[in-house]
């Protein structure tokens, strides 16, 4: 256990931390400043406030004007519409701040410098060659995930699929007090429990051990480990310790862009990814919220972990402070020994960033529709979804495709619950079957279509982590596991009530309503 005196999380009021190391502070101000302006401009109407009417008119028309130019999707530019036409200062700062994202390019520039100076490390494998011989029908999607992110094909790996947090923590402890070179860790949100702290154990003694430690988390996700006394704690014992965007006062402009990776690597030998982040409520240690957490990870054994190595290193090395990226570093831990397995069918590990322009994550599930011909049953917290999305589930539902998406009975984000309803409705009036998980709340990110194709990753069915997150999964194409996921599915489904329009009607009104209002706003959510 962590001492308390010196090496506890401090644990600072949430709230508080929150609204000053966000962009609400900006907006409050942008507000203040808006309705100051409105007050002189219609209580006071001088000659010079008509001038200033004049002004917000052009301001508004122009920036209008531009956002209808510009590049993106119609349903971003819809969203934006209300703020900048009811609030033309207050709507174009927050554009700035949350669409432009200023504070990123920098992270940006970073991140695409790392990923072209390491790109040869990932490039003419040839377990790639060998994969899609052995594989042709996946050709298509593997050509995709290779040009659009250098995400290379590979055969003779071993999945495992862990239907529970429960299922898969003594696994993943035994794994990792294995350890005998390195361990890769890099995680969305980490916080003090029972489950971290034996983690930290493990990871303190392996550190003495001799083994290499290394732990990414996010900045925002991991609010309370996001102090400097905790951080030299972990670099003293041993875990060599970076946090992903920390959280600025008064300047977090990049607040949006999280990494929401949930990736563990140990020797390079396996690799886990999946819903799961390291905290007590996702193993069902804790139900401080609700009965119980349904959640979803997968282990990768094999030379198809290389590719999350390589994630690792990406962040690890765009998130350093760096004159020239140390190569060496890179080619230590990607040139390992794979074990083989002789299994059939292929896996592809992929990930997605708000950097890279490319709708990568959600082009993977859309594939997956686009092929279905029986089923594509799918796991998700949250359904906020784009035109293409829409048209592609209702396409497939309307050919014959049995359709069935699985949401959380309960919320854990009110307005975001209210909203799904409103997609949930037009989907289940187009032949999508909903159904809502009532044992508890479901966590899982999971597609499984006709007993040949899967994805299992922490990329939920939303904007955020569609375009402004850095998100990470794998693409199975007749693995062993893809049998093990839709039996969950099945198991799963039998725990959740099927939502017919009927059953729609019933939902709380006020929750209907709420969903109503605030569509609009889906994109910004």
């Amino acid at each position: 256990m962590i001492k308390k005196d010196d090496t506890r999380l401090r644990l600072k009021n949430k709230f508080v931390r929150n609204f000053i190391y966000s962009k609400l502070l900006f907006i409050g101000l942008m507000i203040l400043a808006q309705m100051t302006f409105y007050v002189l401009l219609f209580v006071k109407l001088t000659e010079g406030g008509k001038y200033m009417a004049i002004a917000s008119i052009a301001l508004s028309v122009s920036f209008l004007i531009y956002l209808a130019n510009s590049k993106g999707k119609n349903e971003f530019k819809m969203a934006w519409l209300v703020p900048v036409i009811i609030f033309p200062l207050f709507g174009i700062f927050l554009y700035l701040i949350c669409h432009k994202n200023m504070g990123g390019l920098r992270l940006k520039r970073r991140i695409s410098r790392v990923k072209e100076e390491s790109a040869d490390f990932m490039n003419n494998l040839p377990e790639e060659k060998i994969t899609l011989e052995k594989n042709p029908k996946i050709g298509d999607i593997a050509s995709y995930l290779k040009s659009c992110g250098n995400f290379p094909a590979y055969s003779e790996n071993k999945t495992r699929y862990y239907p529970n947090g429960e299922s898969w923590l003594p696994d993943m402890l035994a794994e990792l007090k294995k350890a005998e070179s390195f361990i890769f860790m890099e995680y969305f949100i980490i916080d003090e429990g029972e489950m971290w702290n034996d983690i930290l154990d493990v990871l303190k003694e392996r550190a003495a051990s001799g083994v290499t430690v290394r732990l990414i988390f996010d900045g925002f996700g991991s609010l309370r480990l996001d102090s400097g006394s905790y951080i030299n704690y972990l670099k003293k014992i041993g875990i060599d310790t970076k946090v992903f965007i920390p959280l600025i006062p008064f300047v977090d402009t990049a607040q949006n862009n999280r990494d929401h990776h949930k990736i563990m690597v140990i020797d390079g030998r396996i690799a886990y990814t999946g819903g799961i982040n390291l905290t007590d409520e996702y193993v069902n240690l804790d139900h401080h919220r609700f009965n119980y957490w349904k959640d979803t990870n997968i282990a990768i054994e094999g030379s198809a972990v290389r590719t999350y190595t390589m994630l690792f290193l990406q962040t690890w090395h765009s998130i350093s402070r760096f004159k020239q990226l140390d190569t060496d570093d890179f080619a230590r831990w990607l040139n390992v020994d794979y074990p083989v397995f002789k299994k059939t069918g292929a896996v592809i590990p992929y990930a997605d960033d708000a950097f890279n322009d490319v709708d990568l994550a959600e082009n993977v599930y859309n594939y997956i529709l686009d092929r279905a011909h029986t089923y594509v049953h799918i796991m998700t917290p949250y359904l906020i979804l784009d035109n293409t999305m829409i048209n592609n589930l209702i396409f497939a539902a309307q050919r014959g495709v049995d359709v069935s998406i699985i949401l959380p009975g309960h919320y854990d984000h009110f307005v975001t619950y209210c909203v799904g309803h409103r997609f949930a409705k037009q989907l289940i009036e187009n032949g999508v079957k909903i159904y809502f998980y009532q044992p508890g709340f479901i966590h899982a990110k999971v597609f499984v279509s006709d007993n040949a194709r899967a994805t299992v990753g922490s990329i939920n069915l939303d904007y955020r982590s569609f375009y402004h997150h850095f998100e990470c999964g794998v693409y199975l194409y007749r693995t062993d596991s893809i049998k093990k996921i839709e039996e969950d599915f099945e198991e799963t489904r039998n725990q959740s009530k099927l939502i017919t329009m009927e059953e729609f009607k019933k939902l709380s009104l006020f929750r209907r309503i709420t969903g109503w209002i605030f569509k609009i706003t889906a994109p910004l959510l």
